[in-house]
């Protein structure tokens, strides 16, 4: 090896090592950023499932406690006001209205068992400000509905008033019931609630066809 040789040898390995470019670490940087974004996206994402999630559950299970609720108190109302109607007709309608809730509220009933016990949830005894408001409400429904037939029996109006204001919460009651039936995807109770749905709207049907003779 010559003299040359051995200098440049020599320069090769004093040399400097070229140190990685700036827009290599700028890529890398880069593609940390968009992982970590992407990551923050994902999270966002699935947070935003489970609340929807959680809200859709909690609004179905209170329309099916509504539900309940507005059913017994009706069919509470039916077993006071229909012995006093003068209308067979009238009188059978009721008696059918009673039949639909009744059987209706056991199968919806039934279920609220099964599926609290799934769920393995006990209940609280004190209600949230939401159920108790709700509860006020429905409260409020019955006396007033309750309040217009007796001041319409003390009139001597009581066929008449009972067929449009029974009429009026049986629709009510199945725009409740179709309600539930859109945001749940549990066939057993969508089967539940067709039939009530059904039911209820064969009731309606007799209320419109309903002539109050003594008119």
């Amino acid at each position: 090896m010559d003299n040359f040789e051995y200098l440049n040898q020599i320069a090769q390995s004093t040399k400097p090592q070229p140190k990685p470019s700036r827009l290599r670490s700028m890529l890398s940087g880069s593609s940390i950023m968009k992982f970590l974004a992407c990551g923050l996206v994902i999270f966002v994402l699935l947070l935003g499932l489970s609340i929807i999630s959680s809200n859709t559950s909690k609004k179905t299970r209170e329309l099916r406690e509504q539900i309940v609720t507005r059913a017994t108190n009706l069919n509470a109302t039916l077993q006071t006001y229909g012995p006093r109607l003068k209308s067979s007709q009238l009188r059978s309608i009721n008696s059918s209205l009673s039949s639909a809730l009744s059987d209706g509220l056991t199968q919806m009933e039934n279920y609220n068992k099964t599926k609290e016990s799934e769920q393995k949830k006990k209940k609280s005894k004190k209600k949230d400000k939401k159920e108790q408001k709700a509860a006020e409400e429905e409260e409020q429904i019955k006396n007033e509905l309750n309040t217009s037939l007796q001041n319409a029996q003390l009139n001597g109006l009581l066929d008449r008033v009972y067929a449009n204001q029974i009429n009026l919460q049986v629709s009510r009651l199945t725009s409740i019931i179709s309600q539930l039936n859109t945001r749940t995807h549990d066939e057993a109770l969508k089967s539940i609630l067709e039939q009530f749905y059904s039911n209820l709207n064969v009731i309606h049907a007799n209320f419109e066809n309903f002539v109050d003779l003594g008119s």
